[in-house]
């Protein structure tokens, strides 16, 4: 489980909430975006549906 929640206003924090399944899933995904020259990586929601 992994919530991000997005700032609603300019210099607001971005809170990153789950467990540690979740964040592992997010570790990763940050890992292999900057192992690509292009500095992306796919990753999935609940629902299998593509997240950019």
């Amino acid at each position: 489980m992994l919530h991000i929640y997005a700032a609603t206003k300019a210099q607001e924090a971005i809170v990153i909430k789950g467990n540690r399944e979740g964040l592992c899933v997010l570790i990763n995904a940050l890992v292999s975006a900057v192992a690509f020259s292009d500095g992306t990586a796919e990753i999935f929601d609940g629902d299998a549906e593509l997240l950019h």
